[in-house]
């Protein structure tokens, strides 16, 4: 809950100064950071490590 209402007071003063979609274009910006950083994590190495599971439940 704490989060929700700094994001929410962050996104608020970053929009008053940089326009209502700044919120919006900074999260898709960060996003395209922390994809880039994680991906580069997922080695086939490191994907091997764990089995796949082919049954589908009952």
């Amino acid at each position: 809950m704490g989060g929700s209402a700094v994001g929410a007071l962050g996104g608020g003063l970053v929009a008053r100064a940089l326009g209502i979609t700044a919120p919006c274009w900074i999260a898709f910006g960060g996003m395209v950071v922390l994809t880039a950083v994680a991906w580069r994590r997922f080695t086939p190495a490191l994907l091997d490590r764990y089995p796949r599971r082919l049954d589908r439940g009952a």
